[in-house]
């Protein structure tokens, strides 16, 4: 069972700072939050998991760029919101979800063969992460899909970049 604690610190500014941590009362050491969307935790070892392992593509070669590491961020971010949509019924991801999903791996990694050449578990996660988009995409259009992600709740590490929605879009940009 995860427990999820979070601690208030007032600012010399007066504004209110919320850290939370999600603690496995077995004993286990406190799992960072990365980023949290409409109140799911995504853990950082999670986010960095997926980040080691594309920087370790050969496309990479470990020379993964801020931007690069924002774009995957806010694709995670996405994905997690199909995913609630999916939780509450709202939709459902069919075979052409997942045809979409392969074709965007293909395009995204410039082919079948470089896709390939990323950690099997990877492979996986972003099969059913672009399958789960396609089918929200699919259902709500791309267009109010993205003004879903745009007013959805959601808080980002700082080392990550700032989540910032404007214009009915949501991303992250460089923190300031």
């Amino acid at each position: 069972m995860i427990i999820a604690a979070a601690s208030f610190l007032t600012l010399q500014t007066g504004l209110v700072a919320i850290a939370i941590s999600t603690v496995d009362p077995v004993g286990d050491e406190p799992a960072e939050v990365a980023l949290t969307v409409d109140g799911h935790a995504i853990s950082r070892e999670s986010v960095q998991r997926e980040l080691d392992a594309l920087n370790e593509h050969p496309a990479y070669l470990g020379l993964l760029a801020p931007s690069t590491t924002r774009a995957w961020v806010t694709e995670v971010i996405r994905g997690e919101i199909a995913q609630q949509l999916i939780d509450k019924g709202n939709l459902d991801v069919t075979e052409s979800d997942r045809a979409n999903a392969r074709a965007r791996a293909q395009e995204e990694f410039r082919g079948s063969a470089s896709f390939a050449e990323l950690e099997p578990w990877l492979q996986r996660r972003l099969m059913r992460r672009y399958a789960r988009i396609a089918a929200a995409e699919r259902i709500y259009g791309a267009d109010d899909f993205e003004r879903i992600v745009a007013a959805t709740d959601i808080h980002v590490d700082s080392a990550y970049g700032r989540w910032v929605a404007r214009n009915g879009r949501g991303a992250l940009e460089e923190s300031p």
